[in-house]
């Protein structure tokens, strides 16, 4: 039986070490630096100059570190957040001899940290996979002191998408394939991939914070050839066809969402 929280089904993060051996092959440099870590260290650098703090929101083993230890060096202080000790423990290990790098067990939803603790906080490709992005935003705006960044598919209208998971396409689901929906029509196993309105996005984080400066910036910043090398093996890994990013069958239309506080 899946567990769910948030109102998110677990089990696709919980069981699944093929994320976790991916991010874990990004930190050390087995396979390419991911190209939106590259974009956003460089989006970073027209934000802040000198150190700085960040937190990395759903971090995994920190693979955005490789990247930012690379660019920034010891202008940064690193904080890592995953709610999967999968991640965290391996995190911890590769980077334990990075005394600016740390990381912390914890969910977005209930952030582990006082207000205002970090300069800049990362939100990658998470707010997709949540089905209420309220509280997220929320906690995000009160651990922030300067500046948030969310990359995340964003439309003029949104839509509610699930990748509903069984035991043929999916190796840690126990679901039968015929069995997949429950009686109401509901699926057992799922992951989120919602794609946002800028007006949905811009009114949840007015709600937060009505001062806040938000700029919306349409991620153009990759090499198609390197997001479709096959080194990197996902469930639903991103390609690019017709000068689109797509994962499976969803045209992914990612932005970077920029919030000056």
């Amino acid at each position: 039986m899946s567990k769910f929280k948030y109102g998110m089904c677990l089990s696709d993060y919980q069981k699944n070490k093929e994320y976790m051996n991916l991010s874990r092959k990004r930190s050390q440099g087995k396979v390419p630096e991911p190209e939106h870590s590259k974009a956003t260290a460089k989006i970073i650098n027209t934000l802040i100059k000198g150190n700085f703090s960040l937190l990395d929101v759903g971090s995994q083993t920190g693979h955005f570190f490789r990247t930012f230890n690379r660019v920034f060096k010891t202008r940064i202080k690193y904080i890592g957040l995953d709610p999967y000790k999968i991640h965290t423990e391996i995190g911890n290990k590769i980077w334990k001899n990075f005394k600016n790098c740390s990381f912390k067990l914890g969910w977005v939803q209930k952030i582990p940290l006082k207000k205002k603790t970090v300069d800049i906080t990362l939100c990658s490709n998470v707010l997709t996979h949540i089905p209420n992005i309220g509280l997220p935003l929320k906690e995000m705006l009160r651990v922030s002191k300067k500046f948030i960044i969310l990359r995340t598919p964003v439309h003029y209208r949104s839509y509610r998408i699930q990748m509903v998971y069984n035991k043929k396409v999916w190796k840690y689901s126990n679901i039968k394939p015929e069995n997949e929906f429950d009686k109401s029509g509901k699926p057992r196993e799922y992951n989120y991939f919602d794609v946002h309105s800028k007006d949905y996005l811009l009114g949840q984080i007015k709600k937060f914070n009505k001062k806040a400066s938000i700029k919306f910036i349409k991620d153009t910043f990759w090499d198609a050839k390197k997001i479709n090398s096959k080194s990197e093996k996902k469930v639903a890994p991103t390609r690019v066809i017709a000068g689109n990013q797509v994962a499976d069958l969803l045209i992914i239309p990612h932005y970077f969402v920029i919030i000056r506080l």
